[in-house]
């Protein structure tokens, strides 16, 4: 693949920041997973009968 007029550096920085977007998004995502995994144990915990 030939890209012409951008430097290494450049593309590099850009691959960085796409990286880091990705990152952040998957890291929010399961955060927000484990709180619903939580909030749902702790529903479950509640509404289940006492023995």
């Amino acid at each position: 693949m030939v890209v012409t007029g951008t430097r290494l550096r450049d593309q590099s920085t850009w691959d960085l920041a796409l990286a880091a977007l990705t990152l952040s998004t998957a890291v929010v995502a399961a955060g927000f997973e484990v709180t619903r995994w939580v909030a749902g144990r702790r529903r479950r915990h509640r509404d289940s009968p006492a023995a």
